[in-house]
């Protein structure tokens, strides 16, 4: 029976793509969003029949950076030159157009999709679609965006209360050089 191994080499990519919903769930924050019609998608299909699919709105991704101080991003901004509100804004622009697109043993899609009529409901639920190929499990998770944004609240008052803030900016030159250093970045 075939199984998907998230932390194998083979299967980094779905590691990667499951590793970016955490994110999604564990930083988002409480902050209203825009109102907009655009869904994050990520496909992975594999030659067997296994695959994942991951769907949630594009908007949680701007939440996602109100869960810290304006001067932790400011320093992120100075440190490594990224605004992460231009960032997603460029990244809009992508919409309709595949971000990341490999064809091969493994298929990878990334993509932002405009809501269709019968796609409209998902932009309120975070999705996540498993399904193990021939003799495997078919594992799906559906969870409501309210629910993700009340514990998103919770996050940014444990953030809040233990200054993590500071301290992500204490330590950002430090994380930054380390990063560089383990990634060969000169």
């Amino acid at each position: 029976m075939s199984r998907i191994r998230l932390f194998s080499k083979k299967n980094a990519s779905i590691t990667a793509g499951l590793a970016l919903v955490f994110a999604a769930l564990v930083f988002p924050a409480y902050a209203e969003t825009p109102k907009e019609d655009l869904l994050f998608k990520l496909n992975i299909e594999e030659k067997d029949g296994e695959s994942v699919k991951i769907s949630l709105p594009f908007s949680i991704f701007y939440t996602s950076i109100d869960i810290f101080a304006k001067e932790t991003l400011d320093a992120v901004k100075k440190e490594i030159g990224l605004d992460l509100t231009a960032f997603l804004e460029e990244l809009r622009k992508m919409e309709g157009e595949d971000i990341v697109k490999i064809e091969g043993d493994e298929n990878i899609s990334l993509r932002l999709e405009k809501a269709t009529d019968e796609t409209r409901k998902d932009l309120e639920f975070l999705r996540i679609q498993v399904d193990e190929g021939k003799n495997g499990n078919k594992i799906k998770v559906c969870l409501p965006i309210g629910i993700v944004k009340a514990a998103s609240q919770i996050a940014a008052t444990v953030i809040k209360q233990a200054e993590l803030d500071k301290h992500i900016q204490a330590q950002l030159p430090k994380i930054i050089e380390e990063l560089k250093k383990n990634l060969e970045i000169k």
